[in-house]
Parts: C-alpha cells; sequence; structure tokens
C-alpha cells in the first residue's frame, strides 16, 4: 500500500509526507520473498509563483529471505521545480 498527504503550513510552505509498503514475491529465483518499507518527509517552499524549492529525507528498508539483497538507506533530496503557463 501506498499513503501520501500534504499539509499547507502557510500560503508559501508545504508539508509532504509518505509511507509505503510492499511484499513481492519471486518464486523463479529461489523462492525469494522480500518485503520493502519506504517512509519520507518532505519541505517545500515557494520562491515566487513559479518557482519551488524543497528539501526531504526518505527511508528504505528492504528484507529478503535471500540475505544480499537486505539494504537499508537514507536519502536526503534536495529539489526546484518551475510552473508554467499560470
Amino acid at each position: 500500500g501506498y499513503v501520501a498527504v500534504a499539509r499547507e503550513i502557510t500560503e508559501l510552505t508545504r508539508l509532504k509526507g509518505s509511507v509505503r509498503y510492499t511484499n513481492e514475491d519471486f518464486e523463479d529465483f529461489a523462492d525469494r520473498d522480500d518485503d520493502r518499507w519506504e517512509v519520507g518527509v518532505g519541505l517545500e517552499y515557494s520562491l515566487v509563483h513559479w518557482l519551488d524549492v524543497g528539501l526531504a529525507y526518505g527511508f528504505q528498508n528492504r528484507d529478503s529471505n535471500v540475505d544480499i539483497f537486505d539494504y537499508a538507506s537514507n536519502i536526503i533530496t534536495l529539489t526546484a521545480s518551475t510552473r508554467f503557463g499560470e
């Protein structure tokens, strides 16, 4: 499942969050079964009406019954996005 929310804090600032869980079953590969979690939170700010900047943190974890496919990662993302034609 996947859940994402965005909340306007001020007219120019938005808080975003998401949670995702997936279970992957690879029967053709040694009966591999993976559980994957992803959690993220971020802040987005409108500098001007056509330019937004954001900073986000994400955590990903994969738990597999085949040890070499287990991992956990921390991700920090800086974004800039534009809007045209408004």
